[in-house]
């Protein structure tokens, strides 16, 4: 009975392996950086199915396909039998990095280097030197891999528009006005036949402009008219008339009498008359 029972066992064993070497046996395809359904598809012909186990970050493939298979590519699988795979969850979250006193340049590479991407605003700042960063948001954390951080660069202070009104006041008005918006004042006295003396007459750039803080702004100051005397000449020969009333920024305008040589008796105007400079006098000689 024994005996009978042994040959029994032998011969079942025997039936299994037979089977199981009569079961076809196909190479397991490549999966990886496909999506489950299309990997499915790809195993149907072999009669082999699909078992999804987990997911890892892996930067190279895109988030849900597969990262992963077991048994690998080219490798013999019964039919019937399962290959299973890991799915890829992309890249791995980025973590918002220190930026604090980078330049532009600095900053937007250091993002890179995290995998982040920069978008560059500008702000201005009166501390602040252009070109350095002033914030960025989101500013801290883990953010998805590619996630566009905002970054706020400094264009330093703002322009400093010239105040307006300030011509027809006093110079020590304007300087003033032009100190509290970050500007610099510079005098000019100038000769001005409409506006009092000591008056602003105009800013050089005009009201409205608009400058660099610290830049430098010509206050044109009104000494009133430019006017001379007509000096003395009479008894002086014309030649030294001529002479005399250049010196005083005049010029001669004509020459009335017997001779163009005899003593000047006589001016218009006359000696003594407040006259713009360059005035013509005209001269009238014996």
């Amino acid at each position: 009975m024994l005996t009978l029972a042994v040959l029994a066992g032998l011969a079942a064993a025997g039936t299994l392996v037979f089977q199981h070497l009569a079961v076809p046996s196909h190479p397991v395809p490549a999966l990886r950086d496909t999506v489950p359904t299309k990997a499915m598809a790809a195993l149907a012909p072999e009669h082999l199915r699909l078992v999804q186990h987990g997911s890892r970050y892996d930067p190279a493939v895109p988030a849900g396909a597969i990262a992963d298979q077991s048994p690998l590519p080219g490798a013999m699988a019964q039919e019937g039998s399962t290959v299973t795979v890991v799915l890829s969850a992309g890249p791995a979250p980025a973590a918002i990095p220190d930026l604090s006193n980078l330049g532009q340049t600095a900053a937007v590479q250091r993002l890179a280097n995290a995998g982040l991407t920069a978008s560059v605003v500008f702000a201005h700042s009166e501390t602040v030197p252009s070109g350095t960063v002033l914030g960025w948001t989101p500013h801290a954390g883990l953010e998805s891999h590619g996630t566009k951080i905002t970054l706020t660069v400094s264009s330093g202070p703002a322009l400093r528009p010239i105040p307006a009104g300030l011509a027809g006041g006093t110079y020590a008005r304007a300087a003033s006005a032009l100190s509290a918006v970050g500007l610099s004042a510079v005098r000019h006295d100038i000769f001005n036949d409409t506006v009092a003396p000591g008056v602003v007459v105009e800013t050089v750039p005009g009201q409205g402009a608009a400058l660099a803080r610290g830049s430098q702004v010509a206050v044109d100051v009104s000494k009133g008219p430019d006017v001379v005397k007509v000096p003395d000449v009479t008894t002086q020969t014309v030649q030294e008339a001529t002479a005399t009333l250049a010196q005083f920024g005049l010029s001669v305008g004509g020459v009335h009498g017997p001779t163009h040589n005899g003593p000047v008796i006589v001016t218009n105007p006359t000696s003594g008359t407040m006259v713009h400079r360059g005035t013509a006098v005209t001269l009238f000689v014996l």
